[in-house]
């Protein structure tokens, strides 16, 4: 066997064997413009936490390329009363442990985010009220018409 041929065959091993890992996990690096002071989402209301966080936790609303809205955790919303918003939340989802994400998460976020001590708090200073309706349906009431929920 010549260097050429043996070469080749060790290219050829060599691609079949990366073929053959299949997915795997891959690193991800950004830049920021200084260090996250916390993984906890609720724990800071600055733009440079939010920077991070909003690139690891999933809202229940985002944005499509050209700013619409568009499902993310819930894959419907709509405006059942002039207070009230019911999100459908998207089935099949779970966290990292394998936990399935359900209303209830919902309602706990949306509690602990009210709660003292969240800089967040006043995101949530409209809400009257977050309900589980079942599993996979909450209802968001507002202490007045908010037809900017979603947002």
């Amino acid at each position: 066997m010549n260097f050429k041929s043996s070469l080749l065959s060790a290219a050829i091993f060599g691609v079949a064997a990366v073929a053959s890992l299949g997915v795997s996990a891959q690193t991800v690096r950004i830049a920021n413009q200084g260090d996250s002071l916390s993984m906890d989402p609720h724990s800071l209301n600055e733009s440079l936490q939010l920077s991070v966080t909003n690139n690891v936790y999933e809202p229940l609303v985002g944005r499509n390329k050209d700013l619409s809205l568009a499902p993310a955790l819930a894959v419907s919303w709509k405006q059942t009363s002039p207070t009230v918003w019911r999100f459908e939340l998207r089935k099949g989802v779970q966290f990292h442990d394998g936990t399935p994400f359900t209303a209830d998460d919902v309602v706990f976020s949306l509690a602990r985010v009210a709660g003292e001590g969240s800089d967040l708090k006043s995101n949530t200073s409209d809400i009257k009220e977050v309900r589980k309706i079942n599993d996979h349906v909450v209802d968001i009431e507002t202490k007045a018409p908010f037809p900017i929920l979603p947002d």
